[in-house]
């Protein structure tokens, strides 16, 4: 997987940590570098940890699935990118300040959001793909976005979450389309 399509991938599954960066930076009052750093961390080594562990459960799929990998990799792309566009239609509430990404909540929140980054590795692991260097890349993209997305949220009231949601998505879909589409065309 080249540098590009990592990125891409990054950006595309940091969606909802960007969402909830936005909103949590519109909720908490006084955001400090250090606390917005600490928080961007937790979601970019959650992001990165989560296709680690769906690498290793799709290798070990793999040989059961040898057959169906890229039907398997197809299905979980389109369908994870789905999720995110009929998400996208949901409305989202502001986190109240009180509980606004603190210890357990923080962790909670960082998993909720990178479920997507272990269904993705579980592709990568399916279609042979090595997982140590995208799982790096997408870890960076989204400690990257939730910083940027804590600051967006602080200057910002209003923003077009929908659209970037339905964006990554269709990202997500093409994907799977391109695993699909290469390994029938290589049969």
């Amino acid at each position: 997987m080249n540098g590009l399509a990592i990125l891409t991938l990054g950006l595309a599954l940091s969606v909802d940590t960007a969402a909830m960066a936005i909103a949590s930076g519109m909720a908490i009052a006084r955001m400090r570098f250090r606390r917005a750093l600490q928080i961007a961390f937790a979601f970019g080594v959650v992001q990165a940890i989560m296709p680690l562990i769906g690498g290793v459960l799709g290798a070990g799929c793999r040989r059961l699935l040898a057959h169906w990998d890229h039907w398997a990799a197809f299905i979980i792309l389109t369908a994870v990118g789905l999720k995110m566009i009929i998400e996208s239609f949901r409305i989202r509430e502001v986190e109240e300040e009180r509980k606004a990404l603190h210890g357990s909540v923080l962790l909670l929140l960082a998993v909720a959001t990178s479920v997507d980054a272990l269904a993705v590795g579980v592709t990568l692991g399916l279609a042979h793909e090595q997982i140590v260097r995208p799982a790096l890349g997408i870890g960076l993209v989204t400690f990257g976005v939730a910083l940027g997305g804590l600051y967006l949220g602080r200057h910002s009231r209003h923003f077009h979450e929908q659209a970037m949601e339905i964006l990554a998505g269709l990202v997500l879909i093409g994907l799977g389309v391109k695993f699909l589409a290469a390994h029938l065309g290589a049969g």
